[in-house]
């Protein structure tokens, strides 16, 4: 889990499919993950992405914009939140595209 969970933080969507890669190779070899380990770890990556994705769709929505609104009524700009959080689910969605074959 604490792989899986670095791999998808936020701070780690900048790392290239080979730096991820390189990351899982020497986690799976320090801790010596089994194949079917390795495979769960992928998996839960996968998944991981997936829960990101909906994590993105919900601060979409009307009721979790109003909060916002409300604490800062001057400066809180809808439409760029809107667009911020739009644009990083489709990148969650891309990424967890390309993982895909890991859940199968």
């Amino acid at each position: 889990m604490p792989a899986a969970d670095f791999l998808t933080a936020e701070t780690s969507t900048s790392l290239g499919v080979e730096c991820a890669e390189t990351f899982l190779r020497a986690y799976a070899e320090a801790v010596r993950l089994t194949p079917l380990e390795l495979a769960r770890l992928s998996r839960t990556r996968a998944l991981m992405e997936i829960g990101w994705i909906a994590v993105h769709l919900c601060l979409l929505a009307p009721e979790r914009i109003a909060p916002k609104q409300f604490a800062d009524p001057l400066h809180f700009d809808v439409a760029a939140h809107v667009a911020k959080h739009a644009t990083l689910g489709e990148a969650r969605l891309a990424r967890a595209k390309a993982l895909l074959p890991t859940l199968l």
